[in-house]
Order: C-alpha cells, then sequence, then structure tokens
C-alpha cells in the first residue's frame, strides 16, 4: 500500500489513518456518505483528502463548524516548498494554493503525478482550480496561453479581475492569436478591470499594441473563426464602421508632431488628420492653459463605454475595458508612445493610469496632451495618475501645473523624478521653447542628482476651484524641500 505524507516518518499507522485511506481511496462512491459524518469525524478525515475532494467539501465542513484551512496552509508549505511573507496576511489558504497551482501547472513546473493528493485521474487539475484564480499571470514568450481550451477560458473569465504580463518576449503568430482570444474572453467578456505590463526592457511594439488595444475595449472581429461569446450575447456592441452618426465610436487620430519631438521612428502609419491648427511649438502648446473646444461632438454609450467619432481600426467593435494600467520598466519607442496616446485620448472608463520607468524623454508632451484631451472627454473617470522616471525633460512645477489645471477630476497625484540638475531651479525663468529644445537631443542629458524627487499629493478633500491655493501650497512645499 502506497504510504502517505503523514506516516512516512516511520510511525505506527493507527486504524482511523487505515480506514480513512480506504475511504479516500474510494471517494467516488463515497463522497455523500463522507460529507454526512460527524464532524469529529471529519475534523480527522480532512488532511487524507486530495486537493479536489478537499475543495468540494468544503461547504460540508463549515456547516459543521470545520475549518480547511490549516489544510491548505500545510499544503502549500509540502507542495511549494515557500512560507509566506510576514508582511502579506493571507486571508484565505485554498485561493491562495489554488491559484499558485493553476499558475504551476499550467507551465509544466509541476507534477500532479508526483504526489497523490494532487493527483486524481477524474479530475482536470487546470479546470478545477481555474475557478479560483483572480489575478492571471502570463510570462515570456506566452506559451501557457495556448494551453487554454475554450471551457478554461470560459471559466477564467468569470473569476479573473487582473491580468499581469511579466518578463514578456516576442511570440508567434499561432500564440499571439491565442493571445488575443485569452484577452477578448477575459477583459471584453469577462470581469477584468486592471491590466499591468512589468519589466520589458526590449518590448515587441506589435505585441504590446495588441495588448493595450485590447485592454482599451477595442476588437477586431474574426471571420473564420468568430467569438461564440459574441454569437450569444443577448446586445451585439455598435461597429465602428458607422462612424459619422451618433453611434460611432471615438476618432483617435494620430497626433500632430511638432519639430520639437525626436522624429527618430517612423510615424504612426494611421490615417492623416489630427488637429486643424498646429501649434508652432508643441511644448507650449501642452503647457498653455487652453479653454474648452467650441463645439461638442456628439456621444453615444456601448456597453458602458461613452463615444464618439470613428473607430481606430477599420470594422473594430468597441466592448469594455480595464479601470487600471499599469506600464512599469518598459521603454516606450515614439511610436509605441503614439498608439498609447490614442487609446489614452478616449479611454474614458480608466480611473488609474501608472507609468514608471518608460524613457519618455520629450513625449512626455504626448502623454500629456492625450490626458487633457480625455479629461474633456464626457464620462472622464480618470482619478489616479502615477508618473515616475529616471529622468525629466519637464521642469517639476510646470508639469504639475499642467496635470492639476487639466485634470480636473484627479484625486491622487504621485510624481517621481531624479533632478537632472541644479540648473532647472536655478533658472526658473528659461523658455519652454528652450526646454523643449533641450529634450530632443538625447546626448544632451545632464548628470542626474544622486538624490530622487518624489511628489505626492492628495486631492480627495480639496475643490477644483481652489487648484491655485493647491499649487502655491506646493509651490511652498518645494521650496522647503529645496532648503532641506
Amino acid at each position: 500500500m502506497e504510504r502517505s505524507p503523514e506516516d512516512a516518518g516511520g510511525s505506527p499507522t493507527t486504524l482511523f489513518q487505515l480506514s480513512a485511506r480506504a475511504v479516500t481511496a474510494d471517494m467516488e462512491r463515497l463522497e455523500e456518505d463522507v460529507w454526512g459524518l460527524p464532524a469529529v469525524i471529519l475534523q480527522g478525515l480532512l488532511p487524507m483528502l486530495n486537493i479536489y475532494y478537499l475543495e468540494r467539501i468544503e461547504p460540508a465542513a463549515v456547516r459543521k463548524g470545520l475549518s480547511t484551512q490549516s489544510v491548505w496552509c500545510k499544503l502549500w508549505k509540502d507542495i511549494m516548498k515557500s512560507k509566506p511573507s510576514r508582511l502579506v496576511t493571507v486571508m484565505c489558504w485554498r485561493k491562495k494554493f489554488l491559484e499558485a497551482f493553476f499558475h504551476n501547472v499550467l507551465r509544466g513546473i509541476l507534477d500532479v503525478s508526483a504526489d497523490r493528493r494532487l493527483h486524481d485521474r477524474r479530475f482536470s487539475p487546470l479546470d478545477h482550480s481555474a475557478r479560483h484564480v483572480s489575478e492571471l499571470t502570463i510570462c515570456n514568450k506566452q506559451q501557457e496561453v495556448t494551453e487554454l481550451t475554450p471551457a478554461l477560458l470560459q471559466s477564467l473569465a468569470q473569476s479573473v479581475e487582473a491580468l499581469k504580463f511579466l518578463h514578456l518576449r516576442s511570440s508567434d503568430s499561432d500564440t499571439q492569436k491565442c493571445l488575443r482570444l485569452l484577452l477578448h474572453h477575459l477583459i471584453h467578456h469577462g470581469h477584468v478591470n486592471k491590466v499591468s505590463v512589468l519589466s520589458w526592457p526590449c518590448p515587441d511594439n506589435q505585441l504590446l499594441d495588441l495588448i493595450l488595444t485590447m485592454s482599451a475595449g477595442y476588437w477586431q472581429p474574426d471571420t473564420d473563426s468568430p467569438c461564440s461569446s459574441c454569437l450569444l450575447a443577448d446586445s451585439p456592441p455598435i461597429s465602428g464602421e458607422r462612424s459619422g452618426g451618433p453611434g460611432a465610436l471615438l476618432s483617435l487620430q494620430p497626433l500632430n508632431i511638432s519639430q520639437n519631438v525626436p522624429a527618430s521612428s517612423t510615424s504612426c502609419g494611421g490615417p492623416g488628420g489630427g488637429h486643424s491648427s498646429e501649434p508652432n511649438d508643441l511644448y507650449d502648446f501642452i503647457f498653455s492653459v487652453s479653454a474648452v473646444g467650441d463645439s461638442t461632438p456628439e456621444t453615444s454609450c456601448v456597453e458602458g463605454v461613452t463615444s464618439v467619432g470613428a473607430s481606430p481600426l477599420s470594422g473594430a467593435m468597441l466592448f469594455r475595458s480595464v479601470r487600471a494600467l499599469n506600464l512599469h520598466n518598459i521603454p516606450l519607442t515614439l511610436p509605441s508612445c503614439r498608439s498609447l496616446c490614442r487609446l489614452l485620448r478616449s479611454w474614458t472608463s480608466l480611473e488609474r493610469l501608472t507609468m514608471a520607468y518608460n524613457d519618455l524623454g520629450a513625449n512626455i508632451a504626448l502623454v500629456l496632451e492625450a490626458l487633457s484631451a480625455l479629461s474633456r472627454s464626457p464620462g472622464c473617470c480618470l482619478s489616479v495618475f502615477s508618473l515616475s522616471d529616471i529622468t525629466t525633460y519637464v521642469p517639476m512645477l510646470e508639469l504639475v501645473h499642467t496635470l492639476l489645471r487639466n485634470l480636473p477630476n484627479l484625486q491622487l497625484l504621485s510624481l517621481s523624478y531624479d533632478l537632472e540638475s541644479h540648473s532647472e531651479w536655478e533658472s526658473p525663468g528659461a523658455g519652454a521653447a528652450q526646454c523643449a529644445g533641450e529634450s530632443g537631443a538625447r546626448g544632451s542629458v545632464l548628470p542626474v542628482v544622486p538624490n530622487s524627487y518624489v511628489f505626492f499629493w492628495s486631492l480627495q478633500t480639496m475643490a477644483y476651484s481652489s487648484w491655485s491655493s493647491a499649487f502655491l501650497m506646493t509651490l511652498c512645499w518645494w521650496s522647503i524641500s529645496c532648503l532641506c
């Protein structure tokens, strides 16, 4: 008879353990009878069950006043071979274990046949644990997405609330098709509200554009293999082809880039257009306090997203989009920054935007212009904005001034930069055009001051009408920090 981990130490096997092992070996037939056992017997039986029946017996155990948390905790220590951080309080060991179990099996780094508690021919490890996954992590070449069946996608669409992309690398076309379908199910037909793309030193622009476009809610239908969820939907989304009328999607035209923005990359490639009047200096345009446009475009609501104009993709459809976007340690080239900005201009459902170490340089002007346009869109929900980088090409006070002025709905603003040099505040009278001109050349970057400057400001208790007072307070805080 196979020795279990409980008696592997050589201690004598008790009659109860022998009986419990016989019962757990025949759970397919005895499961309902086990649920009806007295609490004192069921409590001793719980550690003998494999993870599938342990998860299924949870409701019966709770009704009898029993907890399975200690069993799941022991499974974590035995299988995952790690101790949880003392800084994190584990609210549910069952969810923590099964979520990690799903990822390890999906990536092929856990052999379920090596432990009887993980193996049962009547259950699929992935199918059984998928409903406990609230944050799905996709790594490297995204090989794991090719293992997800339609049934798994449906299950994940009901449970996953956050998507994390970590250390991505370029993948083949078949893998990207699977990834595209995954994003469509989990974001457009699911409950994903947050997308994080982390640690991608050399991003693939095509892959990054796919992730951002799908996160913003846009979907290009595939006529060869239409989405089953789209076919079953009671209210099909409005097609972006019907532009020009009240139900059309927002127009995302390429931005007009002035000569002050580095033009080392190719243009956006979309249809021309943009603003009818191009300012002489994009930097001055961004940091000028402009009034709201004279004309207000017609609006419509597509599955909770306010939109106007034309779709950024020919024949694209607009679905639900995520509410939080985190781009951390991803250098954004001019084309990728333009793609992001075209989406940001109409991303009205976006509530939290975090951009860290994206090497924006002068492209910060594009981001600020897009956010300014977003804030003027009806239904804009952006309330939290966090921006950090090694160096800044924009004087900090002007950056704060612009953000407070053009993003009236902000409740939390966080800026973190390493200052380029003291000359930035030694000569505050330097014109904006001069700063923009210096930022255009990568080779003219001045030495970075060792100590980083961090600006953190909460606007939750402040009315927008008093933004000038907030700016004066920020000015005082800046002066004090400089003296220190």
